[in-house]
């Protein structure tokens, strides 16, 4: 259909310009693979964030000992 209305040379052109815009978008998107280290670093420094601030906080610890059953 294209062929008809814009020519052969035209068409190609327009499929290639499509092609490229194409590839580049798939170079540019992150795929879920690349997050996967990032997330398990963000885990790790959670759970030491956690760490530190219940062991620099004893408020903390005390409100968090009471409902969990750790002291009565």
């Amino acid at each position: 259909m294209l062929k008809d209305k814009l020519g052969e040379q035209e068409t190609k052109a327009l499929i290639e310009a499509i092609d490229e815009s194409a590839e580049q978008a798939k170079k540019e998107v992150a795929a879920k693979a690349d997050f996967l280290p990032l997330e398990a670093k963000m885990r790790i420094y959670f759970i030491i964030l956690v760490f530190l601030f219940l062991l620099t906080n004893l408020k903390a610890i005390d409100l968090l000992s009471k409902p969990l059953g750790l002291v009565k």
